[in-house]
């Protein structure tokens, strides 16, 4: 008996990792493919930069490189490097594609000393400080010396990352940390800091009022949508929706209250 129970543990435990690892695989394959989707338009081999003389334009891409890069003019964007948040050339890049993929960015500048490990840095973002974390995920912000990128991918301990070579006329690439390192190690022990995306999730919990339904809770995020519903049935009836306080709540809705809550069915009975 007592064998029986350690081996029905064991395989408990099992699934329980197992779940957890696929969680943790799924948010990263869910960043690194927005990225690539990103990847069509910031080619690597073009330039991320705005024709000098206009105003600054952080979508904008060229095939010519920026002719000017002493006393950038952030304000007017009149030197032709592209600017956004609180960064110019390369760590402009890697704040506006942080926007493009999660809809925020970290909001910080490269001066790590202004900042405190584990600091919120807006919204959802968490700035941490030198060796203070043991591996990279896609999606963070890493700042070495002089320079600043996003990282793409991550397989093992190789990471990759979309960046833009200030000292090489803003040109845009995508792969090894400023030209070569992929390293996970190495990138860690060199940074200043990493700024990550912790996303607010709750629990939704769905109450069938009555009816039956496959699916009762789901994880959503804060500021994004509920994404797919479950569709309840009860005999008699027929489903009206999801309602929170009184609002009918659907997939695209977006998750708004900050704690776990329940979406209640309503029912019309079929006459």
């Amino acid at each position: 008996m007592k064998s029986k129970f350690s081996r029905l543990f064991a395989l408990a435990l099992c699934l329980i990792l197992c779940v957890s690892a696929l969680s943790v695989s799924t948010s990263a394959v869910d960043v690194t493919s927005k990225l690539t989707q990103l990847k069509s338009t910031y080619q690597a081999g073009l330039y991320w930069n705005h024709a000098p003389g206009s105003s600054n334009n952080p979508a904008s891409v060229r095939s010519v490189g920026c002719t000017h890069h002493d006393n950038c003019d952030v304000s007017t964007g009149s030197c032709g490097c592209n600017f956004f948040g609180r960064g110019i050339q390369c760590h402009g890049f890697a704040l506006y594609m942080a926007s493009l993929v999660y809809g925020s960015y970290p909001d910080v500048h490269t001066n790590a000393s202004a900042y405190t490990n584990g600091q919120k840095v807006n919204g959802n973002w968490t700035l941490y400080k030198k060796n203070n974390v043991s591996q990279l995920l896609p999606g963070d912000v890493i700042r070495c010396p002089g320079h600043t990128a996003i990282v793409w991918s991550v397989s093992g301990s190789t990471v990759q990352v979309a960046e833009a070579w200030g000292g090489v006329q803003c040109k845009i690439a995508w792969g090894g940390f400023n030209y070569s390192t992929t390293n996970m190690n190495t990138l860690i022990s060199s940074m200043d800091y990493v700024v990550r995306n912790e996303a607010n999730t709750v629990t939704v919990t769905f109450n069938a009022n009555g009816g039956s339904t496959s699916v009762t809770s789901k994880t959503v995020t804060v500021g994004e949508a509920y994404g797919t519903l479950p569709v309840p049935t009860r005999s008699g009836y027929s489903f009206s929706g999801w309602y929170l306080d009184g609002s009918k709540v659907t997939s695209s809705s977006i998750v708004t209250k900050e704690a776990d809550h329940t979406l209640a069915a309503r029912w019309t009975r079929y006459k």
